[in-house]
């Protein structure tokens, strides 16, 4: 773990999975087939370790707390049922930019893309017109932006 840095996983990972994210929480998974909620861990830079429950998991989504209670309202529901639903949700923020770009939509500029030699490995972005392929000179982030952290009481940063 780098100095200062939290580090999200799942137990079940180890720190070299799908499931260890540096400066963040993994994707969050609905639960064990028989609907076991399975929260991730995160590792403070204090050496601490703490779970979230799926309340936190709702905020982290851009949720409010409780968002998934009415789950609970069905019968034979179970706890996992609110994993799953927030596990399977997008994310407050992606749905907003994607709404926006929906609403707003821009127009592609294609004037760095490459065509693609055959055989060449495929690139992280591509498309393809007329039997060619072409290397898209595009990010696999649309979008940067700072992280937004919130004080605590005692002066903590989350």
């Amino acid at each position: 773990m780098e100095p200062g840095i939290a580090c999200g996983f799942y137990w079940t990972e180890g720190y070299t999975g799908l499931g260890w994210a540096i400066d963040a929480v993994p994707t969050l998974k609905g639960g064990s087939t028989i609907g076991i909620p399975s929260p991730p861990a995160i590792w403070l830079p204090d050496g601490s370790l703490v779970t979230p429950d799926v309340r936190d998991a709702e905020r982290l989504q851009g949720f409010p707390a409780g968002w998934t209670e009415p789950a609970l309202f069905q019968p034979e529901a179970k706890e996992g049922s609110r994993w799953k639903l927030v596990g399977n949700a997008v994310c407050v923020p992606v749905a907003d930019w994607l709404g926006d770009r929906l609403c707003h939509p821009v127009t592609y500029d294609g004037n760095q893309d490459q065509l693609l030699p055959v055989g060449a490995a495929w690139p992280t972005a591509a498309w393809g017109k007329n039997g060619k392929a072409y290397k898209a000179a595009s990010s696999p982030w649309p979008e940067a932006s700072r992280h937004r952290f919130r004080k605590r009481a005692g002066g903590r940063v989350r």
